[in-house]
């Protein structure tokens, strides 16, 4: 995905304490996997990919901004098409304030897009 695609300058074995992965670590990882479950998921697994992101503690493990950013990234059309579909579904079942919340983190996506040009 866009801004956690795991290719940046981070460590890739680093660890907390008690030998658990970092949680950047494993954020790259959970951003990672969930791109391969939107690129390649039938529409049952995509839909509950995004539903389980709703019942993540926070912070999420992808967050909505990662989402967000992704559809206004170059990476693959069909992963662009499946975050903002995975927004969509994530919003559309959420109380007021994540709908807000995921709307938010697209509204600046797309301000940050179109200040760049």
């Amino acid at each position: 995905m866009a801004t956690a695609s795991g290719t940046g300058a981070r460590r890739r074995h680093a660890t907390a304490r008690g030998g658990s992965p970092a949680p950047e670590v494993r954020r790259g990882a959970e951003a990672r996997a969930l791109a391969l479950v939107l690129l390649y998921g039938e529409p049952p697994t995509r839909r509950a990919a995004a539903l389980r992101l709703l019942d993540e503690p926070s912070p999420l493990p992808v967050p909505w901004s990662t989402l967000a950013t992704t559809v206004w990234s170059t990476d693959p059309w069909r992963l662009r098409a499946r975050a903002l579909e995975a927004l969509g579904v994530a919003a559309g079942e959420a109380d007021e304030r994540t709908a807000s919340a995921i709307l938010d983190e697209l509204v600046l996506a797309t301000r940050e897009v179109v200040d760049k040009s």
